[in-house]
């Protein structure tokens, strides 16, 4: 009883209109009726499927076998009212799956409690004869779900929600809202005032779903028409759309049925040329996988300047069940993607995860999921990570979330309201059937974050692009990557944080080391600012020293203060610098002869390579280099060849240089 199927099937399948389909139904023999119906089911056509199995059972009221369908229709259909009805009629010891779809049906009608009870007798009396342990084990986490649910839909509503005006919205599916900017939203919809019913008829020119759009009006949204995309996409049916962090490029999941007679989504990239979106290019096999869908598309930025993160939605070979979320990296430099990857168990469940919508301000993923637990049927969840390493995902909760299903959360660039589509009773068609999604319009009420921003600047008045890398930290000290933002030419920025987690920023840049700053707000539940300046400290090839690096007279072994020193300097620098290939260069004074302070440099700084050895360094980024007493910086006798010691102390130093870098692989 997949959502999804209907939602794919209204979303793609050919639609043309037909003046003569009362009559039809009205002049067909029964036997007929039942065969255009197995027809319609065949292509998708939950609606017109529904209209003949009505007709159908008027005339042949005791067939269970097509009150069955006919249920299975409704449910399909998204009209969970009548499909309830049905499966609590029919007699479970022919149809035994009956009292599970009925429970299913309560939750999608936010009938809580009683699912849990239908559910349990269910799991009491099941006795098919294919998949007893699946779908007893299926009742039982609904069974979980619906007692979740039932809590949860008493959570304090944190949004505000309204429905867009009858303007916009029209009877059949509006979804994939999309902001191209603060006063422009464009979405998808198949614009009709009335039902579009299928026929034979090849003669008349299908409809297909494109993009039409709104314009902010005061705090209202009016439509103003098609948005025109490209001709390109004339024979296409268009599903949904994102653009890059820059706003330069947009990705359309544009989706045409094969010669096989299967509908296939891809995605295709557009460039932005002025006004107007140019040069649509298909997308290579390791994004648009042979033979799948490939849909709902969302970008997000990588962990490096020359990288974008591609996630989008397919059902292709590897994943969980069902659909699944996927990401691909774009080598921006490069022009290239890497092969499509599961975005991990965090996210993806045995059931369909859908609408991924990356939010830049936030840095959180927003997605739909029936396998979650929720309100049912699908429900909007947030999470903060990276490809395929992610927090566990926070079900937004009730206004935004119903019993029904809830997709495409689209917030605006304040983070403060934005848009989602749901098949909620009282939409378009009428008070009682949710079969099509409208547009709906949100607004937090609780909007509470801290803003972190601040000025990073070079402490030599050098120049370069510098990064602020933020990561969430667990109590066990990992770190999740979640967001990068560029400086501005001044190297001012700002980027927000949320409530109740640890953070690690980080600085990035080629031309300095990096900096770090450890954030608590774990009990911080207030809106708040902080600011962090930072000054760096230029990478070039000069040496600097690492202070307090002390040994015992004529020993080459660290000292406990060495080692500290060595765990808050040096060990930082390089797990914060990944690129860099360093030399640990030591020097002495010139008391002893020159071989033998060379041999007992070489050996000192040998002792602290191998200290990072052990810390997790690789050997590879490391260089130690003895330079015994070649290279003085203070006299080690005064002028009056009497013993200098502060000299000679300030001799006996070990420093670090650059000397290299290597290209750092970005953890997948």
């Amino acid at each position: 009883m997949n959502a999804y199927k209907y939602i794919i099937s209204v979303l793609v399948f050919f639609i043309v209109l037909s003046t003569n389909a009362q009559q039809a139904l009205t002049n067909a023999s029964a036997s007929s009726l039942k065969r255009y119906a197995k027809a319609a089911e065949r292509d998708g056509d939950c609606k017109n499927g529904i209209n003949y199995l009505e007709a159908y059972l008027k005339r042949k009221p005791k067939d269970q076998k097509a009150k069955y369908q006919l249920a299975e229709q409704y449910a399909k259909n998204r009209n969970y009212q009548k499909a309830h009805e049905l499966f609590r009629e029919l007699d479970p010891t022919k149809f035994p799956l009956a009292p599970f779809y009925q429970g299913e049906m309560e939750i999608r009608l936010g009938r809580y409690l009683e699912a849990q009870k239908t559910l349990a007798e269910f799991r009491k009396s099941y006795r098919g004869e294919k998949n007893d342990d699946y779908f007893r084990r299926l009742a039982k986490d609904k069974i979980e779900s619906a007692e979740a649910a039932d809590t949860m839909s008493q959570r304090k509503p944190r949004y505000t929600v309204k429905r867009l005006n009858g303007d916009v919205n029209k009877v059949y599916i509006e979804q994939s809202p999309l902001l191209i900017n603060e006063e422009l939203l464009i979405y998808s919809s198949l614009r009709s005032d009335t039902f579009i019913s299928v026929t034979t008829n090849e003669t008349q020119q299908p409809t297909k779903r494109t993009f039409h759009s709104a314009q902010k009006d005061g705090t209202n949204w009016k439509y103003v028409g098609v948005y025109e995309l490209h001709p390109f996409f004339t024979d296409f049916d268009l599903s949904s759309a994102c653009l890059s962090p820059n706003g330069n490029q947009m990705i359309v999941s544009a989706c045409q049925q094969e010669i096989s007679g299967k509908m296939i989504c891809r995605l295709y990239s557009l460039q932005k040329s002025g006004n107007t979106w140019v040069n649509p290019t298909l997308l290579p096999e390791e994004v648009n996988a042979r033979g799948v869908s490939t849909t709902q598309p969302t970008l997000a930025p990588g962990c490096k300047n020359d990288r974008e993160i591609l996630y989008f939605v397919s059902e292709r070979p590897g994943g969980r069940g069902g659909k699944d979320i996927w990401y691909s990296t774009y080598y921006t430099e490069k022009e290239t993607y890497r092969a499509a990857r599961n975005a991990g168990m965090k996210i993806n469940t045995n059931q369909d995860e859908l609408s991924p919508y990356y939010d830049l301000a936030s840095a959180q993923l927003y997605f739909s999921s029936e396998g979650h637990p929720g309100l049912g049927g699908f429900d909007l969840y947030s999470t903060q990570g990276y490809k395929g390493k992610w927090e566990e995902p926070e079900n937004i909760g009730p206004p935004i979330n119903s019993a029904a299903d809830e997709l495409f959360y689209t917030p605006s660039n304040s983070g403060i309201d934005g848009f989602f589509t749901s098949n909620r009773a009282g939409g378009e068609r009428d008070n009682k059937e949710t079969c099509c999604d409208d547009l709906y319009q949100f607004k937090k009420i609780d909007s509470a974050y801290t803003l972190l921003e601040g000025k990073v600047q070079f402490d030599d008045n050098s120049s370069g692009d510098i990064w602020v890398e933020v990561y969430i930290t667990s109590v066990n000290g990992e770190k999740l990557f979640v967001n990068r933002i560029l400086t501005d030419q001044d190297g001012n920025y700002s980027t927000r944080l949320l409530p109740g987690k640890r953070y690690e920023v980080s600085t990035s840049s080629d031309g300095a080391l990096a900096k770090l700053y450890a954030i608590d707000l774990l009990q911080s539940f207030d809106k708040k600012r902080i600011n962090w300046s930072p000054t760096l400290q230029p990478i070039n090839d000069q040496p600097f020293a690492i202070k307090d690096i002390n040994y015992e007279f004529d020993k080459d072994e660290l000292t406990a203060l060495a080692k500290l020193k060595l765990d808050s300097f040096l060990l930082p620098v390089m797990i914060n610098n990944p690129s860099l290939i360093v030399e640990i260069g030591s020097h002495t004074d010139n008391r002893g002869t020159t071989a033998y302070n060379y041999n007992l440099s070489q050996r000192r700084a040998e002792s602290i390579v191998m200290y990072m050895i052990k810390k997790g360094i690789s050997p590879n980024r490391l260089t130690a280099k003895g330079y015994g007493e070649s290279i003085p910086i203070a006299k080690n006798e005064n002028s009056d060849g009497t013993d200098n010691a502060a000299g000679r102390a300030i001799n006996r130093r070990s420093e670090i240089k650059v000397i290299g870098r290597i290209e750092v692989d970005e953890e997948e």
